[in-house]
């Protein structure tokens, strides 16, 4: 059966008209980093998901990229659902099952390597997290560092939002490789404002269960990990 998918405007319109001249342009070096956001649980057999991935930076692009392929295919069917996108996002209703979410990006030479995400069953038992997660100001950056588990990980989502109550919790983040430790907040981390931080390991199977904890921009003692949740 196909996938309900929503996307906003960009979605692919004749890509190939709009290639541009790109001096040494060669097949992208990697794929683009990818995670996912469960919006929500539309009943006990479905769930709503946004997709997302990160733009390639210049050196990794090797010239204009024109788009996106994605694929998403449950792991215990044969079926699968393929489509072409120019955005960086896009809304999809998934059963409850296991998925594999392949994404490549696009320039006027080829395709990239593949990036893969899996989105585990919801009713997979939660692999183990990392431990003794803090955050702390540094260099006036946000400073996440953490231990790794014990099991054999593939890299790390590391999710951060500004913490308001009159505003939804708008989530940024990026992935960091499997040797990492720690790592500074990519992104505009404001001074004053309360920074939601978690960490996913991530396993062959999927992420793992998420450590979570807060901060500000500002020097002082770190807060320790928790396991509780920014969003109801």
């Amino acid at each position: 059966d196909a996938l309900p998918i929503s996307h906003g405007d960009g979605f692919w319109s004749d890509w190939s008209a709009e290639k541009s001249v790109v001096t040494n342009e060669a097949l992208p070096v990697k794929g683009p980093d990818v995670w996912r956001e469960i919006l929500r649980a539309d009943s006990d057999v479905s769930r709503r998901v946004r997709l997302k991935w990160k733009e390639l930076e210049r050196s990794e692009a090797s010239g204009l990229v024109l788009g996106y392929n994605v694929t998403i295919k449950p792991k215990l069917t044969p079926s699968e659902e393929t489509f072409k996108t120019n955005e960086t996002h896009v809304d999809v209703t998934l059963t409850q099952d296991s998925y594999v979410v392949t994404v490549t990006a696009i320039n006027g030479v080829g395709e990239s390597p593949k990036s893969n995400l899996i989105i585990p069953s919801s009713t997979l038992k939660g692999l183990p997290p990392v431990k003794d997660m803090k955050a702390l100001a540094k260099n006036n950056q946000l400073w996440v560092q953490w231990t790794p588990p014990s099991g054999s990980v593939k890299g790390y989502i590391v999710e951060w939002c500004v913490k308001s109550e009159t505003v939804g919790c708008t989530i940024e983040w990026q992935k960091e490789p499997s040797t990492s430790q720690g790592c500074f907040l990519r992104g505009n981390i404001q001074e004053r404002k309360l920074y939601a931080i978690k960490v996913y390991p991530l396993y062959k199977q999927g992420e793992g269960v998420a450590l979570s904890t807060e901060a500000y921009l500002q020097q002082g003692t770190p807060i320790d990990d928790r396991t509780s949740d920014w969003r109801d």
